[in-house]
């Protein structure tokens, strides 16, 4: 079994080196990786080469922009990880490593219909299946198509 160590000074670009690992098919397995701390400010990771279950997130589970934070190392790796290898890439500008505290990062996924951005005349303009889709994609959807129309209007202003 193959295996990868990490050795990073700097959170961001150890959090770059883990999704590039995890694109080239190294795994955090929870039985045997660490991510240790050593007290000059190196952040060591061992990956290894090995199969293990991680479930497939669709695009209505998540939305396209999720935000990972966790005071666990452990879970906030784990989560990382199943959206990376779900064709999620880390916003390396958003990745706050605390050592004692959080550790968090924003992921996007660029293909994911809840970025795509509506007029109120497309949105006027579609179907109802079509905009139930779309309130579906952000989590707003609503029985009154008026008050969907809004929502995803908002939804869009976050940005």
């Amino acid at each position: 079994m193959t295996s990868k160590i990490l050795l990073q000074t700097s959170p961001v670009q150890l959090m770059a080196d883990f999704q590039s690992a995890l694109q080239h098919g190294y795994r955090f397995v929870p039985a045997r990786s660490q991510l240790l701390e050593h007290v000059g400010g190196l952040l060591e990771l061992d990956l290894y080469k090995q199969d293990i279950e991680i479930r497939e997130i669709t695009f209505e589970d998540k939305l396209g922009d999720v935000w990972v934070v966790d005071y666990d190392k452990t879970k906030f790796l784990l989560e990382v990880q199943a959206l990376v290898v779900n064709e999620y890439e880390i916003d390396l500008n958003s990745v706050s490593y605390d050592i004692l505290g959080t550790k968090r990062c924003r992921l996007i996924r660029q293909n994911h219909p809840s970025l795509k951005k509506y007029t109120k005349e497309e949105l006027d303009n579609m179907s109802w299946d079509e905009i139930k889709y779309v309130g579906r994609m952000r989590q707003v959807f609503n029985r009154s198509r008026s008050v969907m129309v809004e929502q995803i209007l908002r939804f869009q202003q976050k940005d």
